[in-house]
Formats: C-alpha cells, sequence, structure tokens
C-alpha cells in the first residue's frame, strides 16, 4: 500500500514528513503546478527548487512527483514546457498529463510522446508517470492498452523504461468535498491487467473521502499505489473552521474563502455560496492558508492550533495505514506435502479440525472490526480467498499472491518478504498449520514486546525448539535438537517490525537460493542483536496440522459435533451460524447450487456462493440417525412423499438416463474396482453365487428404468435429514441424477435410504462388519453385518409405505444392493472388500432367490 500525499499546506508537508520519519514507510510528495511551481504557488509561497531543497534536507529519501504537468495546468495559461525544464531539475518523477488542452486521443498521444522526449533530454534519470484521470479524461479499456503500447513503439528505449506509473482509472470523481464516483471493480482489474502486461505500476487518482474497505479491495485488485489529495486539506480547514467559530470568527474566514474564488472549480453550477458558508470553506479553506488575511485571523486565536491540526493529520494517515488495527499475516501459500493425499484436492488451511476448517481458527481470534488479515495465497490460493469472502464477508483481507511458492529461490522468507509493504506496522504472524486453542486475552501480554509463542511437546524431531534464560529466548534450534526448552509453534508477534523486516531482506538476499529459509534464521539474526528483546508466551491448548501424525492426533483430541465421513475432494465448515460447503469440481459445485436454490425451502438457504464453496443457513434441529423414535422413518416417507417427490413428469429420455445411471456406472464402478484385486469368491456364506459378471448379467436391467421422474434428494440417507419442529430439512443433496439437474428417479432416494437403514455410518466408524475366510472351502467367504435393531424394526414402516403406495420393492432391494457395489470403490481397502462381497450376496438373494 503506497500512497502518494498531496501538498495542501505546510502542516500537511511537514506532518507527513514527521510520519514518514517515525513509521518508516513510503510516501511520495505530488505537487501541482498551482501549490508550487518554478514561479511560487498558493502552497507557503514555495518555488520548485525551495520545495524540494526543504523536504530533502529532512528527509532525502522521500520522492517528489510534479503532479498534472503539462498544458493549462498552471495558475496561468501556458504550454507546460518552462515548468517541465524546472521540474527536470528538481523533481524525482513527472506525471505527463497534456489531457487537459488535448483531449482528442491522438493529439493528447503525440504531446506525451513530445513531453516525455522533452524531459528525457535534459533529465535521462527522471521518472514518469502517464495517462490521466477521469475528470480531465475518460480512458477506455483499450485506449490504455492502445496508448501504452503507441508510446513503445515511438519513443527510444531509454526514455520508455523511464515511464514507471500508469494511471488507471475506476469510476472515481470529486466533486465538493466528497467522491461522487461509483468504483467499477471490473474495469479496475482489466486496467490493471493491461498495466502489467507492461511491467509497469498501476496507480490511481483521487484517492480522497474513500472507506478503507475500498481502499483495501482496490489494492486485493492489483491496485499498488494511490493519490489522496484535496481530503487533507479539509482536514486541516475542519479544525480551523471549528476554532475559528468558537472564537467568533467564521465570518470573517468565510470571506477571506469567498473572496479566493477557489471553490468555483470543485462546485456545480447550482451550488449558493451564501446557502453553503460551511461547505465553501471546507473546499477551498486550504487555498488561502499563506494569505496575509488568513495569517492575522490565525494569529487571533491563543490556542496550539498547529498541534492540533498535527494530530488529525497524523491519525487520518494511522487510519491510511491501518496502524489502529490488528495486523495479522498468515501464510497459506505452501503445497502441504507432508500432508500427503489431504492436500491433493485443497489446501492445507481448508483442512476440516473439529467443526471448523484450520484457518478459522485463527481468524476467529480477532475482532474483525479492529483487524486486517494478510493471507499469502499459492498451492490452491484461489480456494483459500473464495473461502475467506464467503465464510467472512465483513472482514478486511489482503492477498497476497506468492508468485514462486515451490521452485528454486522459493521459502518461508520468501514469501513473507511479498507482505512487507502491508506490514510496516505491529503483527501477528500465523502458520496457517497452527492450531492455538487458548484465548489470547488470558495472556500477560504486553504489545511493545516481541514475542514467540511456544509450547511443551516431546515432537523435537519434528519442530523448531527454543532455550530460554530469564526469562528471555536464548537461542531458536533447529528440528532434531534434544537439549531445549519449548517448542515454536508458528505463531509470533512482532513489535519491531523495521528491525525485523530489515534483518529479513539482508537474511534472503544473502541466501536466497535457499529454499529452507524461515522466520526461525531471522529471528537467531534478531537475537544476537542486543537491541532486539525476544520474550515468549507458553500455550496450553496447541494443535499442529503440518504433517499426518500431528494431523491425527488434532481431529481426535477437536471433536466435531457431527458425523462427517472424511472425503479427499470435499468437506464442510460451520461457522457464525453457517455452514460452508467446498467441492473440487466446479461443475458439481454449480450443479448443486442450482438444486439447493430448486428444492430451497425443504433444503437451507443458499446465502452465499462461489466456485468451489457454498454457504447456507445452519439450520437448528436434529440429524434423523440420532433420533430413536420408532415410526420416524414412516413418517419421514411420507413427508417426503408430499414435499420432496413431487412434480412427476413423463419422458422417454429419462429411459435412457437410468441406463447411464444405473448400468453403465455401475460397470464403470466395478473395473474400477477390479484393480484392488479381490478374490470374485463363488460362494458366499455358504450359498454358490458364481462371479461378479455372472450375477450382472442376470438383471433384468429394464425393470429398473422408469420414464417418470420428480424432485429427488439423490443422498437421501438419515445422515443428511435434520428434524426440525416436526418438519425436516434435507442437506446434502446429490449434483444431479445422471446429468438431469433438476429431477430423477425416486426409486434411487428410496433405495439410498433403504440401505442406509442398514448400512450407517456407525457400521463404519465402529468397524462393525466383518469378513472371514473359510478355512474348509477356499473358494467359499462369510461376511455379517452389526445393524442397530431399531432401524432394522423399522424395515416394516418402509415395507408398509411401499406397499400402500404400490410400489415395487423388488426394484428397490436391487437398486440398494447395487449402490452397495457402486460405493465399494470409494472407500478404504477393507471396508471396500466387505462392500463388495455383501453387495453380492444381496444382489443374488434379490434376483435369484425371489
Amino acid at each position: 500500500m503506497k500512497y502518494f500525499i498531496g501538498v495542501m499546506s505546510k502542516n500537511v508537508v511537514d506532518n507527513i514528513i514527521n510520519f514518514i520519519n517515525d513509521y518508516n514507510v513510503d510516501i511520495t510528495f505530488i505537487p501541482s503546478r498551482r501549490q508550487i511551481d518554478f514561479n511560487g504557488g498558493y502552497v507557503n509561497n514555495w518555488t520548485t527548487e525551495t520545495f524540494v531543497s526543504y523536504v530533502k534536507n529532512k528527509n532525502n529519501s522521500i520522492k517528489i512527483e510534479r503532479d498534472h504537468s503539462g498544458h493549462s495546468q498552471g495558475t496561468f495559461e501556458d504550454d507546460g514546457y518552462k515548468s517541465l525544464e524546472i521540474d527536470c531539475k528538481f523533481m524525482d518523477i513527472i506525471h505527463i498529463d497534456p489531457f487537459k488542452k488535448f483531449t482528442d486521443f491522438q493529439q493528447g498521444l503525440q504531446e506525451t510522446i513530445n513531453m516525455i522526449n522533452f524531459c528525457h533530454n535534459l533529465n535521462n534519470n527522471i521518472l514518469f508517470e502517464i495517462a490521466t484521470e477521469e475528470a480531465i479524461r475518460k480512458f477506455e479499456i483499450n485506449e490504455l492498452d492502445y496508448f501504452i503500447q503507441q508510446l513503445k513503439s515511438n519513443l527510444s528505449i531509454s526514455a520508455f523504461n523511464q515511464i514507471k506509473y500508469v494511471v488507471v482509472q475506476a469510476g472515481t470523481a470529486l466533486n465538493e468535498n466528497t467522491n461522487i464516483g461509483i468504483f467499477d471493480e471490473f474495469k479496475l482489474k482489466e486496467m490493471i491487467k493491461i498495466v502489467k502486461k507492461y511491467n509497469l505500476i498501476p496507480k490511481e487518482h483521487n484517492g480522497d473521502w474513500v472507506n478503507y474497505n475500498t481502499i483495501l479491495k482496490k489494492f486485493n485488485c492489483g491496485l499498488e499505489c494511490i493519490n489522496i489529495a484535496p481530503e487533507f486539506g479539509e482536514i486541516e480547514t475542519s479544525i480551523y473552521l471549528k476554532y475559528f467559530k468558537q472564537f467568533g470568527l467564521f465570518d470573517d474566514f468565510y470571506d477571506i474563502c469567498l473572496k479566493s474564488n477557489k471553490w468555483k472549480k470543485w462546485v456545480s453550477p447550482s451550488f449558493i455560496p451564501n446557502d453553503n458558508k460551511e461547505k465553501l470553506i471546507l473546499i477551498c479553506g486550504h487555498y488561502t492558508f499563506s494569505y496575509p488575511s488568513f495569517l492575522n485571523l490565525k494569529n487571533k486565536l491563543n490556542i496550539p492550533i498547529d498541534k492540533y491540526i498535527s494530530n488529525a493529520i497524523t491519525n487520518k494517515l494511522i487510519d491510511l495505514y491501518g496502524f489502529n488495527k490488528n495486523k495479522v499475516l498468515i501464510t497459506t501459500s505452501g503445497i502441504g506435502s507432508r500432508l500427503g493425499e489431504l492436500t491433493q484436492f485443497i489446501n492445507k488451511s481448508l483442512l476440516r479440525i473439529g467443526n471448523k476448517l484450520a484457518i478459522c481458527y485463527i481468524i476467529d481470534k480477532f475482532d474483525y472490526n479492529n483487524t486486517d488479515f494478510i493471507i499469502t495465497l499459492g498451492y490452491l490460493g484461489h480456494q483459500v480467498k473464495e473461502f475467506l469472502y464467503i465464510t467472512y464477508p465483513n472482514h478486511n483481507f489482503i492477498f497476497i499472491n506468492i508468485d514462486n511458492y515451490i521452485n528454486n529461490g522459493s521459502s518461508l522468507v520468501y514469501s513473507l518478504l511479498q507482505t512487507k509493504n502491508f506490514l510496516q506496522s505491529p503483527f501477528y504472524f500465523f502458520c496457517c498449520d497452527s492450531i492455538i486453542l487458548d484465548d489470547l486475552s488470558s495472556f500477560n501480554f504486553n504489545f511493545k514486546n516481541n514475542y514467540l509463542f511456544l509450547a511443551k511437546s516431546n515432537e523435537y524431531l519434528l519442530y523448531s525448539s527454543v532455550n530460554i534464560y530469564n526469562d528471555n529466548i536464548i537461542k531458536i534450534n533447529l528440528k532434531g535438537e534434544d537439549i531445549y526448552d519449548f517448542i515454536y509453534t508458528g505463531v509470533s508477534y512482532i513489535y519491531d517490525y523495521k528491525i525485523y523486516w530489515n534483518s529479513m531482506t539482508l537474511l534472503y538476499n544473502q541466501f536466497h537460493y535457499n529454499t529452507q529459509l524461515s522466520d526461525i534464521d531471522v529471528f537467531n539474526i534478531l537475537i544476537n542483536n542486543n537491541n532486539y528483546n525476544l520474550k515468549y508466551i507458553i500455550v496450553n491448548n496447541w494443535f499442529d496440522i503440518g504433517n499426518i501424525n500431528s494431523y491425527n492426533i488434532a481431529i481426535k483430541n477437536i471433536k466435531c459435533d457431527y458425523d462427517i465421513l472424511h472425503k479427499n475432494n470435499e468437506t464442510i465448515c460451520f461457522t457464525n451460524s453457517k455452514v460452508i460447503k467446498f467441492i473440487n469440481n466446479k461443475e458439481y459445485n454449480k450443479n448443486k447450487i442450482l438444486r439447493g436454490h430448486s428444492l430451497f425451502p425443504i433444503v437451507p438457504k443458499i446465502i452465499n456462493e462461489g466456485d468451489f464453496f457454498f454457504a447456507m443457513e445452519l439450520i437448528d434441529g436434529l440429524i434423523l440417525s440420532k433420533i430413536k423414535n420408532y415410526g420416524e422413518i414412516y413418517k419421514l416417507l411420507n413427508w417426503s412423499f408430499h414435499n420432496l417427490w413431487i412434480d412427476k413428469n413423463i419422458n422417454n429420455d429419462y429411459l435412457n438416463t437410468c441406463h447411464l445411471f444405473y448400468n453403465i456406472k455401475t460397470y464403470e464402478r466395478l473395473n474400477n474396482l477390479k484393480k484392488f484385486n479381490f478374490t470374485d469368491f463363488n460362494f458366499i456364506n455358504g450359498l454358490f453365487i458364481g462371479s461378479i459378471d455372472e450375477l450382472l448379467n442376470k438383471i433384468d436391467w429394464n425393470s429398473l428404468y422408469t420414464n417418470e421422474f420428480c424432485k429427488f434428494h439423490g443422498d437421501f440417507i438419515l445422515d443428511n435429514i435434520i428434524l426440525t419442529n416436526n418438519s425436516y430439512k434435507l442437506i446434502d443433496w446429490r449434483q444431479d441424477f445422471g446429468g438431469n439437474i433438476y429431477y430423477g428417479d425416486m426409486y434411487y432416494d428410496l433405495a439410498k435410504l433403504r440401505h442406509n437403514i442398514i448400512l450407517n455410518h456407525n457400521n463404519i466408524i465402529d468397524e462393525l462388519f466383518e469378513i472371514i475366510y473359510d478355512d474348509n472351502n477356499i473358494d467359499n467367504i462369510y461376511v455379517d453385518l452389526k445393524c442397530n435393531f431399531l432401524l432394522i424394526k423399522q424395515l416394516e414402516d418402509f415395507d408398509k409405505f411401499i406397499l400402500e403406495k404400490n410400489l415395487n420393492l423388488k426394484k428397490i432391494k436391487i437398486l440398494t444392493s447395487l449402490i452397495w457395489l457402486n460405493m465399494s470403490p470409494l472407500h478404504e481397502y477393507k471396508f471396500s472388500k466387505f462392500l463388495f462381497y455383501f453387495s453380492k450376496f444381496n444382489l443374488f438373494k434379490e434376483i435369484i432367490t425371489n
């Protein structure tokens, strides 16, 4: 975040210089020709030479840029070249802007070339900013691209290479003391893409009177710099206005401002001065600060007015940089290689631990109204960004794209350095795989110290450790050191951020080829610096999820309130009265969202959506699998018949859909299953069944197909049904039925429910199934399943419902067995084998014996 600030007054200049010196931030002054020029200006009567000399004597590193050089930009009409000549002697950067006079595109382009050549011939070190703001001439997206391309073609290489900044436009415009523009995010992003294509820096004008969140949003779009000018003039003017009113000098101040005529530029033709006295003063008061009449009026104030002004300007700068907010840096850019298949489809910060995803345990520790979260993005970074926007729409996020997070030159230090410009104040640092359950407010915390968060652990082979002496950290060890006091959790608080960043930069410049560089290396440098005091905090409840072993410990200890089977390509999060679902398939996710809108209100309301995530309301109720009431399944079936399986329609195309969904999919899954090299036993539980291929050939597939579809769920199991106030809400619906988004076969829902009554999550989690090999017959195997008695007893109600509705029970039973067969290649080896043999046995019972 870099700000270019207008030279509105001597007070503004002095306080910005002091702020730069105190906070070590990078601010560039942008005097306009009316404020400061070769022959003077309205700000402190400075000339270009005297102003530059004044600033550089106080801080020689501060850059100064001429804002809007060119024709008709000064106090008097001229061609601007005399001003340019002097600027080339003293300025660091010149904004080339002929468009106030040359509104025609080609004329403006040619004059831009002329002005750059003129300046470059006088001083080949001068840098340039090109293009202009919307209030002077609106640029279309394609025009900006053509404009830069033409400059590249018509300027010498050395002259073009001195162009550094390009003005991008995003709908901003100033009128009176208000930003009346409408932020055009699409245009801003497209213009930024163009600018970066030429390796130039995108910069926007008119950042005045824009709220902090909007500025953050613009920087998140890729904007790197923004101009702010009149707002600082208004800040100072408002202080004068307040005290002139108190001292009875308001009318005198108004009279000075009115007679200056400086307000006319900023107001509409309908503006009536006497009806808007205070507004007129706020608009143009800063133009008069060097007038003798104003200085005489100021001397009548018997108060330290300049001190009050200084406080107001400093507070604005603190607000712009967010120094009054918590800063929390979270690195999510790594690939999570130590987690194996767990991170094949998802970023490690989005792994579910208990009810929430890992990164939520960090975000939820801080008040969103008072915190900026700086997030590094790399591996599957689009997932992290989308999840945070959907889950926390009111939070302030700054996303930093790490261009190299895996190749040579990548390291934690490299990623951290990319965030440096956004962390020019004290901040917290969290590795995204570190979960601290302790309340941060419970610690004895002095915000003017630097801290590492430590924990007790015997796992010194897995973690960096620290040695303590006299309440200070004296050494940080690499993994494997067995003489230590505590281990480092990957969480820290950095108060002395300037020393931290400077040390890190020096370290990276020396060892940039080392992919193992981390914050530990930086801390060890700082420990050897006697001026850097490194304290520590001991956390009691800390979990790491950076490797398989510690991940398993975390999920064992941080319990989830819901029974959820783990899937590598899906996850779910419960937070802030919302449920957020992730699916690593853009089309599946889109179809789930479409179906969710279609099924509402019998499913939760979808309240936010993206490419891979969607958020829905959290339903207050009980999962049906937890309810022991006898007769509940019969109630559910009757409710579903009138609320879910409705809107029936007939279409012969549905017959082919059923063929694809039941027959073709089964054989595809069977081919996947054969890769496991299961023995296809001919005998199961003492019955001769034959091979799976023989069994499937005996199915009358046409009897399973229907030309009548209706609304459906698709995964109609007890864990996907919530009982609420004697009604039901359905969750986790299937994305389609054989490609049909809105309609499917009711019989598939019924078969899914029958399957779940017999075989449910408890059977899987508690391994209530068994496979027994027959010692007396090598071609025989026994399979058995421990079922819930109350559920099995309700199969009587299930069959009763089927008969009452004149439905085909045999078809449901065959589909139930096919569901088990289709499930078998999707699970781990032991349960996969059980499903295969169990499905064969039940298929045989339905096809042959009935």
